[in-house]
């Protein structure tokens, strides 16, 4: 089986306390990407789900998975 191999890229804020998805963009592009400041904004500064106040992420919270879909030629 052949096919094309697509990568999905997600971008998602969590809160450090609890893991609660703050915000999630699937497919992103430019149009609907937001940064940090941006979603701690959003939030009024604390999770909604537990209530910590939420910071500017580290160099160490901010990892990369890329997922992969293989879909069949047409």
């Amino acid at each position: 089986m052949y096919g094309y191999y697509v990568c999905i890229m997600v971008i998602r804020f969590v809160c450090k306390a609890c893991g609660y998805v703050l915000y999630e963009v699937k497919d992103a592009d430019a149009n609907h990407l937001r940064t940090y400041a941006r979603v701690i904004k959003m939030h009024n500064g604390k999770c909604p789900n537990c209530g910590r106040r939420l910071e500017p992420p580290n160099v160490g919270d901010i990892t990369f998975r890329p997922r992969f879909r293989i879909t069949k030629p047409e």
